[in-house]
């Protein structure tokens, strides 16, 4: 039986000339053999009900983040996607998030102009609690901005910019406590 191995490199997070950051290579290299080795380039986005999906390249027909009718090519009014679901599996999480800031500036140009249907659910309360009835794990903003915090002073405490919670359990625990600590 053959072995095969896999090359691991550190990188460090460096500025481009126009200011984004990009990943760059160290001299830190590690090989770990492998008995076998399976290549892994992301996740296929799955169908949403009465939203467009082409299942061939596991995506959402989208122009900027605005998504399509596949068959008279006209974006759909308050519809919009991101992520790999929008682009496919390409990317790090710096892509995504200037993905997502693009989808988000579509949106807003949209609203700006009066390309947005009026809700069908009421008001911004109204969609709150519909939210919450259909998800009641919904973090907010606030939620957000509360794991963020962890994670951060997490990496401080080990000389890093941030530890990365991946226990959603435990994500969804230190949101809703800052949540339910605001009411």
């Amino acid at each position: 039986m053959s072995t095969s191995c896999v090359e691991i490199v550190r990188n460090e997070l460096v500025r481009t000339e126009d200011g984004a950051l990009a990943a760059l290579a160290t001299e830190h290299r590690e090989v770990l053999e492998a008995g076998l080795i399976l290549r892994s380039i992301g996740l296929r986005g799955t169908a949403v009900p009465d939203v467009p999906f082409d299942d061939v390249s596991g995506r959402i027909p989208n122009v900027d983040g605005r998504i399509v009718d596949p068959n008279t090519a006209a974006t759909i009014p308050g519809l919009y996607t991101t992520g790999w679901v929008k682009r496919g599996p390409s990317g790090v999480i710096g892509t995504n998030k200037q993905c997502a800031r693009d989808t988000v500036a579509a949106l807003i140009d949209d609203m700006v102009v009066g390309r947005l249907p009026h809700p069908k659910f009421g008001d911004g309360e109204a969609l709150a609690a519909l939210v919450h009835e259909r998800r009641p794990e919904v973090v907010d903003r606030e939620g957000w901005l509360a794991i963020d915090a962890e994670e951060r002073s997490r990496g401080r405490e080990r000389g890093r910019p941030r530890v990365k919670l991946t226990d959603i359990k435990e994500m969804l625990d230190i949101a809703h406590t800052v949540i339910n600590t605001a009411k």
